[in-house]
């Protein structure tokens, strides 16, 4: 019995040692150097009218909707230069704990398109504490770098979806 338990201890230490090294390359907007998500784009509208200040508020109702706190979120408000910056936290609950990957979001409007750059620098959890991406003892890196993407992707639908809506201003007139 013991030799059966050290020969299927060995073959499982093995075959650890025979899986290949993680490949990250799935994570076009992680850098392995900085250890920071960046995801920047400029999204052009095809609704006509849709001047700097009008996307520049439907930003920041959006901001307001999404983010516990927008009075204690938003880092800057920029009205005149159409610019909000966000500091946030997308909440997770990897591994049975919660926590949270910290983000700056920066919006940016012109005539009829706006610019979007969002920064996710470390995974926090209150067990863990802070780890960032890039660091030697974090595990589990696809698991968690596919949370980030997941998270990322859907506050980018949201902000265009709500940006596109006509109807959210509409509702607002006709009340």
């Amino acid at each position: 019995m013991k030799r059966l338990l050290l020969i299927v201890s060995s073959l499982l230490f093995l075959s650890v040692g025979c899986v290949p090294p993680m490949n990250l390359v799935d994570f076009k907007n992680y850098d392995d150097v900085t250890g920071l998500f960046i995801y920047e784009d400029v999204v052009q509208l095809e609704n006509t009218g849709n001047s700097p200040d009008e996307l520049f508020d439907k930003l920041h109702h959006w901001v307001v909707l999404n983010y516990v706190s927008s009075n204690d979120v938003i880092q800057l408000k920029d009205e005149k230069n159409h610019t909000l910056i966000v500091k946030g936290n997308f909440k997770t609950n990897l591994f049975g704990k919660d926590g949270y990957f910290p983000h700056i979001l920066e919006l940016y409007t012109k005539d009829g398109r706006y610019k979007y750059k969002i920064t996710v620098k470390s995974y926090y959890s209150f067990g863990s504490g802070e780890m960032s991406f890039n660091s030697k003892s974090m595990g589990f890196k696809n698991k968690i770098f596919t949370d980030v993407e997941t998270r990322v992707q859907r506050t980018l639908l949201s902000i265009k979806n709500h940006v596109s809506s006509s109807e959210s201003k509409k509702k607002q007139d006709d009340w």
